[in-house]
């Protein structure tokens, strides 16, 4: 049997933990540690409040929980765009879900806010993500990365300052 690029990538996922889940609080803490001083929500809002609209994408967005959630916030003027290899557990969590490769499909234009937390590390092939997410963006537009970086040590990927219990808090 000749796998997808799609099924490697789950059997690769398989192997390490996979976090579905990630809250909005989650998020505004990643943003936190990035130096960012606002939250997601009232980046959201500033966006609305210029262009009476905010268009967000969370790439690696897991089951869209934090983007479910930022919509609670601030309200329908937010559209909401997530993309993941794995299915979402609820299609009305967000606006719009891409299920695929990231390397493989389209990402939507126009977005004003893209995130991407514990997600890019393990689709690898950055460089050639990073114009993708730069053509997403709108003129003003910021993207938020958290990229964690790897290294080869004896022939095994090792990640560089692995995560400990400090920083998950």
């Amino acid at each position: 049997m000749v796998s997808s690029p799609s099924q490697k990538y789950v059997e690769h996922y398989a192997q390490g933990v996979i976090l579905r889940d990630n809250t909005l609080n989650e998020y505004n803490t990643f943003l936190h540690n990035m130096g960012e001083e606002a939250t997601l929500q009232k980046i959201a809002a500033g966006y609305v409040k210029r262009n009476g609209k905010c268009r967000v994408l969370d790439v690696g967005c897991g089951n869209g929980q934090a983007l479910h959630e930022l919509k609670q916030h601030v309200g329908s003027v937010v559209r909401t765009l997530g993309i993941d290899l794995l299915p979402l557990r609820d299609e009305k969590m967000i606006d719009e879900f891409i299920q695929g490769d990231v390397h493989e499909v389209p990402f939507p234009h126009d977005c004003h806010v893209i995130v991407s937390f514990r997600a890019l590390h393990e689709m690898g092939g950055f460089s050639t993500l990073l114009p993708k997410f730069a053509r997403a963006l709108t003129p003003g537009g910021r993207a938020y990365l958290w990229v964690r970086m790897r290294e080869m040590v004896e022939n095994k990927i090792q990640f560089v300052g692995e995560i400990n219990e400090r920083e998950e808090k």
